[in-house]
């Protein structure tokens, strides 16, 4: 339920008057009844008796000890509008209309009209209700509508410690520290760091903040310094600039009229999902809550030459904004976001996904699985839709972007950061879905992102994933507008895949593989503890899923689909071997198993099956220029570099006792990922291994 700030706030404080002593208490304070219904939190339900810690518990009782409901259905009915509305009237539902973009779903509506309101009342209304439409004849499909909690892939608080230190971060410390940022951002952005940048090479651009965006030239101050950007500029050389090219940014609105985004903005490109119209506007608040879409759409499209703020990687496509974040958020919201104007919309961009606390496993639902299969097939006027994901921030929590459906969707490109230094970030989460990496922020004194934000202001200090995937987003861009988005084969080289079981592999048409899904079902009474590997027949090591230390869930993993790209480009043929296993290293189990390392967990699965996606012929991406002698070098620098971080982490090891370490992806994998890219020719783009082993990186081959 989306309320009014006002009178959330003026109510809750006054109910709260004699208990806001409390710190991080008062801090709570700040945030709106809106900014809290993205959890589907109604504060008009708290009893402000017993202060903070019930507080605590009221959160924990709205957001995570089950599914929000809303008291709306997601229906797939065959036989049109007239149907569903005779439907709707026979099993006593409000119509609410069809699904703006898919054809046979409606969203109904039943009222709970209980005077009690008990979990177990509510439980039985909400399953009769579901069984009610399942039963009908027409039918094909029916669930409730629950709102998800979503998280915006910045907001990183980046301590005053060295990357190999353990950081938990606390929720509350969280909104504590950010509000103390943001009261002393603007009178300091400029000044703080500009003694750590060093001055453009490049005078192309006239833009206040060009010299902050190291990522897009070499700012370095010594000749030793690795070169670490994009190498974006002979790109604009030959004229490449974007122009032409149609992207959105699915978030929490988008500033169109900031001074730095205006002449580039689309309103064709534009929706809210969160209040069902054509206008994106984020929402102001006291610690500018909803500023993240507005500050990715500036990585991707910030006009150049107008002295304000800095330059787009794509300053010359058409952006847009899409509202999907600032509300409660749905399967129904999140479909219709990704599913909106496909046909004519070239890239989508998302810097958001289900918590990065380490312990969550969720993934896209019905529609929204619907709509990414419609954007693959029949966007980009049918060359495919590309749809451009953050991989996540929860690598400090031990998370693992294995555990999340969006970034591991074949449907998906996952982009992972590395870091001004060139290094994996403190935050980094690893998985083998994972496709590409680009630059943002990573150790405390690593400069972060540079772009536009709210009020018509810019900041240097956008972060996470969340601003890894707009920079990919941005370099695709330039490389549909060199390719005329006729020939190019992005993403997955063709929109439609070829999909085959294990059975199947003899005879068949994939000549080479792309993405490998594994869909299993495993039961066991410690979800964190399992580590689970596949090995082609080719020899390939892929770690498809790493230990969770936090994951405490004994649920497992039930039709859950993990996914790997690391088996880019080989056969198919052969035998496959999949492995689970339990390499709990976190010694922070049950208090039991402490005491007694040799208790044993059992558990059991249903087998697995596997999905395999490619192409009849190798595409050209996989065709590497590089020869066997070159690749036998690159591995001898590899184990090299293996071995100075294992002689790092001796050194750290004598000095401190880290509660866990995760084990780094094999190196076999490394090599049969797509290295030189995504793309259908070699001299377009490429990436440097040795510079972030765990992920390919994104950036232009010096000579374009």
């Amino acid at each position: 339920m989306k309320l009014e700030s006002k009178f959330c706030l003026c109510n809750f404080l006054q109910s709260m008057k004699q208990q806001i002593c409390c710190r991080a208490f008062k801090t709570l304070l700040v945030l709106t009844c809106t900014s809290l219904s993205v959890y589907g939190i109604d504060l008009r339900d708290f009893n402000p008796v017993g202060g903070y810690k019930n507080f605590q518990g009221f959160l924990e009782g709205q957001g995570h000890s089950g599914p929000q409901y809303t008291d709306k259905w997601l229906v797939r009915i065959e036989g049109g509008p007239l149907t569903a509305a005779v439907i709707a009237a026979d099993l006593g539902y409000d119509n609410l209309g069809q699904v703006p973009g898919f054809d046979n779903f409606y969203i109904m509506r039943k009222p709970m009209g209980l005077t009690s309101t008990s979990s177990m009342q509510k439980r039985g209304f909400h399953q009769r209700a579901t069984s009610s439409l399942l039963d009908h004849s027409k039918v094909l499909w029916a669930e409730e509508l629950v709102s998800k909690r979503r998280d915006k892939r910045d907001g990183i608080w980046i301590p005053d410690k060295p990357s190999d230190v353990e950081l938990i971060e606390d929720d509350l410390t969280y909104v504590n520290t950010r509000t103390k940022r943001f009261k002393r951002r603007k009178r300091a952005i400029f000044s703080e760091i500009s003694h750590k940048v060093g001055r453009s090479k490049d005078r192309r651009f006239n833009d206040e903040l060009w010299d902050h965006e190291w990522y897009l030239q070499d700012t370095r101050n010594y000749a030793s310094l690795p070169e670490l950007d994009l190498h974006v500029l002979p790109v604009y050389d030959m004229g490449y600039t974007g122009k032409g090219v149609k992207i959105t940014v699915l978030d929490d609105g988008i500033e169109y009229n900031h001074t730095d985004l205006a002449l580039n903005y689309d309103p064709s490109l534009s929706y809210d999902a969160n209040d069902m119209d054509h206008d994106p506007w984020p929402r102001y608040d006291d610690i500018d809550t909803n500023s993240h879409g507005t500050r990715c759409a500036g990585e991707i499209a910030m006009v150049a030459n107008n002295k304000k703020c800095g330059v787009g990687v794509a300053y010359g496509a058409s952006i847009g904004g899409i509202r999907m974040l600032d509300g409660s958020v749905t399967d129904a919201v999140e479909g219709t976001s990704l599913g909106f104007n496909v046909e004519n919309m070239d890239i989508f961009s998302s810097s958001w996904g289900p918590a990065d606390d380490g312990r969550t496993v969720e993934g896209p639902g019905e529609l929204t699985n619907h709509a990414f299969k419609k954007g693959v097939t029949k966007g980009r006027n049918g060359k495919g839709s590309i749809y451009v994901w953050a991989a996540g921030n929860g690598g400090h929590r031990g998370d693992s972007c294995a555990c999340d459906g969006y970034a591991s969707s074949p449907y998906t490109i996952a982009v992972g950061s590395a870091s001004q230094s060139g290094k994996f970030p403190w935050y980094g989460e690893k998985c083998g879905s994972t496709m590409a990496a680009t630059y943002s922020s990573g150790a405390y004194k690593d400069q972060k992102i540079t772009t536009t934000d709210l009020h018509d202001s810019c900041t240097v200090d956008h972060t996470g994933t969340s601003a890894a995937a707009p920079l990919a987003a941005g370099i695709i861009a330039l490389v549909l507008e060199a390719k005329d988005a006729g020939s190019v084969k992005i993403v997955n080289y063709k929109p439609a895949y070829i999909t085959y079981g294990i059975d199947k592999c003899k005879n068949n048409d994939i000549g080479a593989l792309e993405h490998v899904e594994l869909t299993v079902n495993i039961r066991y009474p410690k979800r964190g503890a399992l580590q689970v590997t596949l090995i082609s027949p080719s020899g390939t090591v892929s770690e498809i899923l790493s230990p969770r230390p936090h994951d405490n869930s004994s649920l497992g993993f039930k039709d859950w689909t993990f996914m790997s790209v690391h088996f880019w480009g080989e056969t198919v043929v052969g035998n496959w071997t999949f492995i689970v296993e339990d390499v709990d290293v976190s010694h922070k189990g049950d208090p039991e198993e402490r005491q007694d390392p040799q208790i044993i967990r059992q558990g059991s699965w249903d087998g697995v099956t596997f999905t395999f996606h490619g192409t009849q012929t190798p595409p050209k991406a996989t065709n590497s220029s590089l020869t066997r002698e070159d690749i036998d070098k690159i591995r001898v620098k590899l184990k090299e570099l293996d071995a100075l971080r294992m002689e790092q982490e001796a050194e750290i090891q004598d000095k401190t006792e880290p509660p866990f370490q995760l084990p780094p992806p094999s190196h076999d994998a490394l090599f049969r990922r797509p290295r030189i890219g995504l793309f259908d020719d070699a001299s377009d783009i490429y990436s440097e291994p040795e510079e972030n082993p765990y992920q390919p990186l994104f950036r232009f081959k010096r000579d374009a």
